[in-house]
């Protein structure tokens, strides 16, 4: 049986030092050029400084993850921000509610106010509690020292 050599499968790349020089300059440039991530210029020195591949890629990868983790703050900020608008939102319409049955309230108790003075108006010529005053007359007397009247009264 005949030994098989594999080597003809294998696909060896010489590099020289001035090629792998060429690829980092390259690399250098396109970075700086496309800086698309907001790298800051301590970022953009030590990218100059980097002299392999393996630096270059270390560096670019550092400067990414900061952008990212800077993107990711401000959307956390854009999503409290929204959030507390909506706050804001909720809390106009409850006050605008609270408003709205305070304002209820006081017509309600108006109502009743105007109902028992027309009730006591009616009988305003009768005097049966003969105090030589009329009914009516009393009957405000006694209202206006009520509670419910000043509350109706300072609306």
């Amino acid at each position: 049986m005949e030994p098989i050599y594999y080597l003809e499968i294998l696909t060896f790349t010489a590099q020289t030092r001035a090629n792998h020089r060429a690829i980092v300059e390259q690399m250098k440039q396109l970075a700086i050029n496309n800086n698309t991530t907001g790298a800051t210029i301590y970022d953009l020195g030590n990218l100059m400084q980097s002299e392999s591949l393996a630096e270059l890629n270390t560096v670019l990868k550092a400067t990414e993850k900061k952008a990212n983790a800077q993107r990711q703050e401000e959307a956390q900020a854009q999503e409290k921000l929204k959030q507390m608008e909506v706050e804001a939102r909720i809390k106009e319409k409850q006050i605008q509610l609270n408003h709205d049955d305070m304002v209820q309230e006081k017509n309600i108790r108006k109502d009743i106010l105007v109902a028992e003075i027309r009730a006591a108006g009616f009988g305003a010529m009768q005097d049966m509690d003969k105090n030589a005053q009329s009914d009516y007359l009393d009957f405000l007397d006694r209202m206006q020292g009520t509670e419910e009247f000043n509350q109706v009264m300072s609306f």
